[in-house]
C-alpha cells in the first residue's frame, strides 16, 4: 500500500485528530526535520482526478488551512512507502520550507471580471476605432472578406483584448496594492474573462480587499460580473514540481 501526500506544513503543529482525504482514508503527519508532510495511505497506483477525488483533496487542504499554513502537493501525488517519500521530497525540503515562510500567515484569493455578452467581438467594435473603421471597411457593402482580411481582422482584435486585459489589470492592482503580497495571472478560460488573477493575500488584510473589490465592481456596468474566491491554500504560487 502507498502514500498519497497532500501538502507540507511546519512540524510540532496540532491537528484536529479526525482529519481524513480521498476515500476517507485518516491522514497522518510524517515527520521530516523541520516540516512534516501530510499523507493518507492508497493502494491505488494512479489517482484519476474525478470531482470527488478533487472535492476531498481541496477539502482536506482546506481544513488544515484553518490550523496550518501549508504548502499543497499537486494532486495525485504518490510514494510507495515513506522511505520513498523521504527519498522523494528530501532534496526539495530546503526550498518547501523557504516557500513556507514566504505565504505564512497568508492566502490565495482568484479574482475573474468577465463580460457576460454574447458578441464579444460585437462588443469590442463599439468601443475600439480601429476594429470599428476595419469592420467597415471588409464589410463594406454586405460583401464577404477575403480570408486574409478576416485574419487581419482578428490578429487586430486579439491585440486590443490584450491591451484590455492588461489595462484592466493594472488598473486593479493600483485598488489593491495595500492589500497584497503578489500575484500571478492565470490562464484565460474564454475571449469573455478580461481578469483572471491569484492573489496572495495576509489574513489581516482579507476584510480591506473585499472592500476594495466592492468598489473596484461598484464601476463596471451590469454586463461584467466580477468573480472573488473564498480563501485557499495557496496553489497558484507553489511550484508543484517538486
Amino acid at each position: 500500500m502507498g502514500l498519497l501526500i497532500y501538502g507540507l506544513i511546519q512540524a510540532g503543529i496540532n491537528l484536529p485528530s479526525d482529519l481524513t482525504g480521498l476515500h476517507a482514508e485518516p491522514v497522518r503527519s510524517l515527520l521530516l526535520g523541520e516540516l512534516a508532510a501530510l499523507v493518507s495511505e492508497c493502494n491505488e497506483p494512479d489517482i484519476a482526478p474525478r470531482r470527488r477525488h478533487l472535492l476531498d483533496y481541496q477539502n482536506l487542504l482546506k481544513r488544515v488551512g484553518e490550523h496550518a499554513d501549508i504548502v499543497p502537493m499537486s494532486f495525485g501525488m504518490l510514494a510507495d512507502d515513506e522511505e520513498d517519500l523521504r527519498t522523494t521530497l528530501g532534496p526539495s525540503l530546503a526550498a518547501i520550507k523557504r516557500l513556507l515562510g514566504r505565504i505564512t500567515g497568508q492566502r490565495e484569493f482568484v479574482l475573474r471580471l468577465i463580460w457576460t455578452g454574447e458578441n464579444v467581438f460585437a462588443h469590442f467594435v463599439e468601443t475600439a476605432t480601429e476594429l470599428r473603421r476595419l469592420r467597415d471597411r471588409y464589410f463594406m457593402g454586405g460583401r464577404a472578406p477575403t480570408q486574409d482580411q478576416k485574419i487581419h481582422l482578428g490578429k487586430v482584435f486579439e491585440h486590443h483584448l490584450q491591451d484590455q486585459r492588461a489595462t484592466i489589470l493594472a488598473q486593479l492592482l493600483d485598488v489593491l496594492a495595500a492589500s497584497i503580497t503578489d500575484y500571478c495571472e492565470l490562464g484565460f478560460p474564454s475571449e469573455q474573462h478580461l481578469v483572471n488573477v491569484a492573489m496572495l493575500v495576509p489574513k489581516d488584510t482579507f476584510a480591506a480587499l473585499e472592500a476594495k473589490v466592492d468598489v473596484f465592481a461598484a464601476g463596471w456596468p451590469d454586463d461584467y460580473r466580477i468573480e472573488l474566491s473564498a480563501p485557499s491554500p495557496p496553489y497558484s504560487f507553489v511550484d508543484r514540481q517538486l
